[in-house]
């Protein structure tokens, strides 16, 4: 779902491309594209891999921190509580 990779994008900044379709199929890069076109997500080109990584745009969409592990910390206590 659009919501797991959301997810693994925050949690594994940056998490290789091919990680996620290794994790989750094909569908990825649907999501993915929908995900940037609202301005989430960016990918970038690092040699020859593709990486995700979640954009300032998410963060000040959901109110979170931009540091990677204040994130992490504020994700893990949001998803505690549900």
């Amino acid at each position: 779902s659009i919501r797991r990779q959301r997810q693994m994008c925050i949690r594994d900044r940056p998490v290789a491309l091919q990680q996620m379709i290794n994790d989750m199929g094909k569908k990825v890069y649907r999501h993915l594209k929908l995900l940037e076109e609202v301005g989430f997500v960016k990918v970038e080109i690092r040699g020859k891999s593709k990486y995700c990584l979640v954009t300032q745009n998410f963060s000040e969409y959901f109110g979170l921190s931009t540091e990677p592990e204040v994130m992490k910390k504020q994700l893990r206590n949001f998803y505690l509580k549900l």
